[in-house]
């Protein structure tokens, strides 16, 4: 953990289990009138996850390379590697989620 940082509780604290919490998602409308596109951000976005999960340092690398952040390689790779976190294209838990944010407020109307 970098210094001064700390977690304070993670999502399956509150959800009783791993939960996506960063998704990419696009409507039907967009995925038929740009096939091209959806399918090139769907397989990059696998590929990402794929390198993530083989190749943690280079994936951290490239991440700070190209997202100029100011964190180290070692942090980055640290989130990476934690088997709390998952990057995968595959969702999971997030109707756990979306319930519980809704209990909370943050989320209006419940989703079927």
């Amino acid at each position: 953990m970098q210094k001064g940082l700390r977690p304070i509780f993670h999502s399956y604290d509150v959800v009783d289990r791993n939960a996506t919490t960063v998704l990419l998602w696009s409507g039907r409308k967009f995925q038929e009138e740009n096939p091209a596109t959806f399918n090139a951000v769907m397989e990059a976005f696998g590929r990402a996850s794929s390198l993530i999960k083989s190749n943690p340092r280079l994936a951290a690398e490239i991440y700070l390379r190209v997202g100029k952040e100011k964190f180290t390689t070692e942090f980055i790779e640290k989130h990476y590697t934690d088997p709390a976190i998952s990057f995968a294209p595959q969702p999971v838990g997030v109707q756990t989620f979306v319930d519980f944010m809704h209990r909370v407020g943050t989320v209006k109307s419940k989703s079927a």
